[in-house]
């Protein structure tokens, strides 16, 4: 009982302080009911202990503190190209002339590359996650996410240093040559956008690996996943687009809604999920000195379906830019138009989040 409860708790503690979607409980099943009052069982001799489950919580979540510590600073290596519009912008109007367009770009090129390579030098000293031993085999699943994200930090930073020359490469171009100057700034835009996707996408595919296919938020993370899939098409067919390729809005409305149905389904299978795990926890007796442990997982819970409501009107928001587009509307007004709808429902959706980590975090006190 002690290693099921401390299932539910652990993938909280992992990427709780920056993942804008996070690893939560695990459902637990339900014990039949017995036919007259019992003591609740204690716990087995080689369970662990309350005190044990707690330690290793707070040591899982400071490690966890520690790597969306590196992950946020990779993030923010893409805020370079606010800097590089910027030298765009100021050759457009005639502030800068052709050769000193290009020695900022080159500034900007060796200053961002230099602070990518400090953020990935001290990604490198992350320490390997705590030891999981103490739950079993799920212990060996969710420490194998927490290794896989750590190893994956030095390439995800080594993806946007090629960004970045690739951005560099362009701009100098464009800058030699005027009219290639707008194209130049929309594919800043476009790659910084695809390339945060991207970081993102694998710190949640990292956490996947850790939970069981009953898992509300293995669900939950799923769903996410399919909205930066459908999110990450318009970008990219920009990108085609500039790239020489014919632009195909039908077939980009295609790939959105179907993502967008996957999405629903992913959700579909949260809800019901946490609706299990719910009702498993209210039902399931605990020994005594577990009550704190059985009180957190059921009110991390009772929190799921409400992100699921959140998430469904993002996907509504998916579905208004997909048929504006298929209608014939601009790709970039569209997406424009879906992030400004779906700012104020991640806000929602953080109020939710922000309360699992605040739960989790009572188990580590």
């Amino acid at each position: 009982m002690m290693r099921r409860l401390m299932a539910c708790v652990m993938a909280l503690a992992m990427f709780s302080a920056s993942a804008p979607v996070h690893a939560e409980p695990t459902p637990v099943r339900p014990t039949p009911a017995p036919t007259r009052p019992t003591l609740p069982p204690r716990p087995a001799a080689n369970e662990p202990s309350v005190a044990q489950v707690e330690n290793l919580i707070g040591q899982v979540g400071m490690w966890s503190a520690e790597y969306s510590a590196h992950l946020t600073a990779a993030t923010e290596i893409m805020n370079a190209v606010d800097g590089f519009t910027a030298i765009l912008d100021r050759f457009s109007v005639g502030d800068l002339r052709t050769r000193a367009a290009l020695e900022e770009l080159e500034a900007w090129r060796v200053n961002s590359i230099e602070h990518a390579q400090t953020v990935r030098a001290r990604a490198s000293t992350l320490r390997a996650p705590p030891s999981m031993a103490l739950m079993g085999e799920q212990g060996t699943a969710i420490e194998g996410a927490l290794a896989v994200a750590r190893s994956d930090l030095a390439p995800l930073i080594d993806e946007t240093i090629v960004s970045i020359e690739s951005l560099a490469a362009f701009g100098a171009e464009a800058i030699r040559s005027p009219t290639k100057a707008f194209d130049a700034r929309r594919r800043a835009v476009y790659t910084s956008a695809v390339q945060l996707v991207r970081i993102d996408e694998r710190r949640i595919r990292a956490s996947v690996l850790a939970l069981p296919d009953d898992h509300p938020n293995r669900a939950l993370m799923e769903s996410m996943l399919h909205y930066y899939a459908a999110v990450s098409a318009m970008p990219t067919h920009e990108l085609g687009v500039l790239n020489g390729g014919t632009a195909d809005p039908g077939a980009l409305a295609a790939t959105m809604r179907q993502a967008t149905q996957a999405m629903r389904t992913s959700l579909a299978q949260a809800d019901s999920h946490a609706q299990t795990s719910i009702r498993a926890m209210r039902d399931t007796p605990v020994y005594p000195g577990t009550e704190n442990l059985r009180r957190v997982v059921l009110e991390m819970s009772e929190t799921f379906p409400a992100s699921v409501n959140v998430y469904g009107r993002l996907a509504n928001t998916l579905d208004t830019a997909a048929a504006s587009i298929a209608g014939g509307g601009d790709v970039i007004t569209s997406w424009a138009d879906q992030e400004t709808q779906s700012l104020p429902l991640f806000e929602e959706a953080t109020v939710y989040e922000n309360r699992r980590i605040e739960l989790a975090a009572q188990l580590r006190r």
